[in-house]
């Protein structure tokens, strides 16, 4: 057994020292989160960590054929139009990887 509610409630006191939305942090409350309920809901966690991925400036489709996650970075609202996949850059803010490896592991 593991002692996920005393992770939760620390990484919970770090909330206000951190930039508000940093997604390592975020990710990491998401997965204590999903341990500490034993991991009934993996749509949920899903949904969490997607949730972090937009907070942070990306979208995330599921494409079943090929099997693929695509992440495209969400554009300002002056600019309107969606890249291609060659345009996209990297998952450049701190943590995103992260949280893009947690989603892919749980749908894997």
């Amino acid at each position: 057994e593991g002692h996920y509610a005393e992770c939760l409630s620390l990484l919970q006191s770090l909330q206000p020292q951190v930039h508000e939305g940093e997604a390592k942090l975020l990710n990491n409350l998401c997965l204590a989160e999903f341990a500490k309920d034993n991991c009934k809901n993996p749509k949920n966690i899903l949904k969490r960590l997607t949730e972090v991925l937009h907070s942070a400036g990306y979208k995330m489709k599921r494409e079943k054929r090929p099997h693929k996650l695509v992440v495209a970075e969400i554009p300002p609202a002056s600019e309107g139009k969606e890249k291609s996949e060659e345009e996209l850059t990297p998952l450049a803010k701190p943590g995103t990887a992260l949280v893009l490896y947690n989603i892919a592991a749980l749908l894997h």
